[in-house]
This record gives C-alpha cells, structure tokens and sequence, in this order.
C-alpha cells in the first residue's frame, strides 16, 4: 500500500494500522515522491491526500492517469479539504473513494480512522 500525505504523523499512524492487519506500507511526502515510488513497487491501493507541497494529490492523479500500467490501482483519497464539484471532476472517475478528515471531538480521537469500507487484502499478497 502506498500512502502519499505530507503529514509524517499521519504516515505513521497508517503504518502502525496497516501493517499489523498484514499490509506492506510504503510512504511518500508529495505527489513527486509518489510517482517515484511507483516506478519501483506495485502497491495494491494508494492513500492518497490532496493538499501537500511540491506535487498536489491532483496533479499526482493527473501525472498517474498517463501511465497505462497503473490505472488499475485503486486510490482512495483522505482530505481536510472539502472536495467541491470541480475538485470531483478533476479526479474524474480515477479515485475510488473519498473520506475528508474532519476535527473529532476528543472522545473519538483515540478509536481511529477508517476511509470507506474495509479496504482489506488478504495478508498473503506480496505486493507493497
């Protein structure tokens, strides 16, 4: 699994539940960082947010949607942003799923963060 946000927390804190769960996690700052990743692995899923410097998630899924290879690598993107309809278009029909992180009160910090439904592989897959 790649995971793409500037956050080094938040990377960490996705590495830290995903691997238990049986996920190879590979980590990328930007965009930029991303697609180089992806040159050497083939992570079954892509985490993906959109605000980060250098290369934006957005111009990462438009940089991602020139290589044929990779289309079929499903992204789910994790966002503080409110996505708009043209921030929809944009991705256009390339990201799977969306799940914008909003403030939690403070009881329901410690309980996790989930995008979507279970997103799960079976942890025997050897892909990253």
């Amino acid at each position: 699994m790649l995971v793409v946000d500037d956050d080094v927390a938040l990377r960490q804190l996705l590495r830290r539940m995903l691997e238990p769960e049986g996920y190879a996690v590979v980590e990328a700052e930007n965009g930029r960082v991303a697609l180089e990743r992806l040159r050497d692995v083939s992570p079954s899923l892509i985490l993906l947010d959109l605000m980060m410097p250098e290369m934006d998630g957005f111009e990462f899924v438009a940089e991602f949607r020139r290589h044929e290879a990779w289309r079929a690598i499903p992204i789910v993107v994790i966002t503080a942003r409110d996505l708009s309809r043209d921030d929809h278009e944009r991705l256009n029909g390339y990201v799977r799923r969306s799940s914008e992180r909003r403030a939690r009160p403070r009881s329901a910090a410690g309980r996790g963060a989930r995008a979507g439904g279970d997103q799960r592989r079976p942890p025997t897959r050897p892909k990253a």
